[in-house]
């Protein structure tokens, strides 16, 4: 899938959805820098490291990930993720309920 869907030179992120059901989502995120703070209003997300790593900032607390970490992101938590590997880092995402696009509200760091 990703060799399907690489991430453009230009691109800082990536989101390719694999799927969709009545109650969930999956994708494959790709981040070559970082994410801005945002939120989910009516989204949960869960996050499984497949490449890379880096940190990801949820509300106040860093959370270090590596390959094949895996981290619960509840509905109106703040956060960021922050690549620190030389190439772009791939992480698998379950949203809940299933992601559109359009729950992603821009927030200020806590």
């Amino acid at each position: 899938m990703l060799a399907e869907n690489p991430l453009g030179a230009s691109e800082n992120i990536k989101i390719t959805t694999l799927g969709q059901g009545q109650s969930v989502s999956h994708h494959l995120v790709q981040v070559r820098d970082r994410e801005k703070p945002h939120l989910h209003k009516i989204h949960d997300g869960t996050v499984v490291m497949v490449k890379g790593g880096g940190y990801l900032m949820m509300e106040t607390r860093r959370i270090d990930l590596s390959v094949g970490d895996i981290v619960y992101i509840p509905r109106g938590a703040v956060h960021y993720f922050v690549n620190t590997a030389s190439e772009p880092t791939v992480a698998f995402v379950v949203f809940s309920p299933p992601f559109d696009g359009k729950d992603t509200a821009p927030a200020e760091k806590p």
